[in-house]
């Protein structure tokens, strides 16, 4: 009797599995998105990609911490927001909605996770978004292909700071800057490390034919990296604590 009622059990859960992956009934199915996590953990098939994800993150996590400081005193004399420690939250992807591609994904891990809205995020050590919308087991992510996604970034070479504007060709363009545009031609573009681009250090692209060629590569996309701020969640959580 025990097996008949594993196989159903399997048979039920590949079920759900398909109906929610390719979207057949267009509701939320209760409690299905945990059941779906762990399913699809970081022990799964794909367990490969998530080390190497998890990896780079760490090790570009690493050399930022270390080089960032130096660089921003060196260059912009601040490093105000460098100071703080943070985490990585390392999560699959759920889904790329088709008509919003490579505009948005949507990632594994919301309130429950620790994960904060404007939250950057990393594919392979590379900037490929920003946390726009936080649910309670997921979230929304825009990405460096969107024309409505923004980033201060400095470049090291010409000693320039400016904000980013992201863009479908995998192309950027300046929105704004703090002082003339002069791009030196192969110079790395990267965050600033101010409030809502930190930390500093993560590689956006590179100066090319004055514009700033994406870095990252969206194709084979399955795990990313949420940078989250061990200080602001801290800090939300002694608010909420308050209340």
């Amino acid at each position: 009797m025990l097996l008949p009622k594993i196989l159903l059990v399997i048979v039920l859960i590949s079920t759900l599995f398909i109906i929610e992956k390719f979207n057949i009934l267009y509701v939320k199915l209760p409690g299905f998105e945990k059941l779906q996590k762990i399913y699809l953990s970081q022990q799964d098939i794909c367990g490969k990609e998530y080390q190497r994800e998890k990896g780079i993150s760490k090790i570009v996590l690493e050399d930022i911490t270390k080089k960032s400081n130096e660089l921003m005193e060196r260059e912009f004399s601040s490093a105000s927001y460098l100071e703080e420690k943070n985490k990585i939250i390392i999560t699959k992807v759920i889904s790329i909605p088709p008509d919003n591609f490579p505009k948005e994904i949507f990632i594994y891990g919301g309130k429950e996770d620790g994960i904060k809205k404007y939250s950057l995020v990393m594919k392979d050590g590379k900037l490929i978004g920003r946390v726009v919308e936080v649910f309670e087991n997921s979230s929304k992510v825009l990405t460096v292909f969107s024309p409505s996604f923004y980033v201060e970034a400095i470049f090291p070479k010409s000693k320039m700071r400016a904000i980013l504007r992201g863009s479908e060709d995998g192309k950027m363009k300046i929105f704004a800057s703090l002082g003339p545009i002069e791009m030196i031609e192969g110079d790395e573009a990267v965050t600033s490390g101010s409030k809502f681009s930190a930390p500093a250090g993560i590689k956006i692209g590179t100066v090319k034919d004055d514009a700033i060629q994406i870095s990252t590569d969206i194709s084979d996309i399955l795990y990313v990296s949420v940078i989250a701020w061990e200080e602001e969640i801290k800090r939300d959580e002694n608010s909420e604590t308050k209340k």
